[in-house]
């Protein structure tokens, strides 16, 4: 999320918000990735496909809400 529409559209433009750089971020393939911008809120979405399903047998984040880790080294 950012605080002004300013600040929102400066992130939307970086290549640093590109499917392509988040995966290179979280080792994964670039078609893996969606960012999905979300105007209203100044904020984006970053989804990540699973490799396995929530829940079961070797998942360590349940609700994938511990994989932001990598994101505050971002620089727009």
């Amino acid at each position: 999320m950012f605080p002004d529409r300013l600040s929102y559209e400066r992130a939307r433009q970086s290549p640093a918000l590109a499917a392509q750089s988040i995966a290179r971020l979280y080792n994964v393939q670039p078609e893996t990735v969606s960012v999905i911008p979300y105007a209203a809120a100044h904020a984006f979405k970053v989804m990540i496909d699973r490799p396995i399903i929530a829940g079961t047998p070797g998942d360590v984040d349940v609700y994938g809400a511990q994989q932001h880790r990598p994101l505050p080294g971002v620089i727009l």
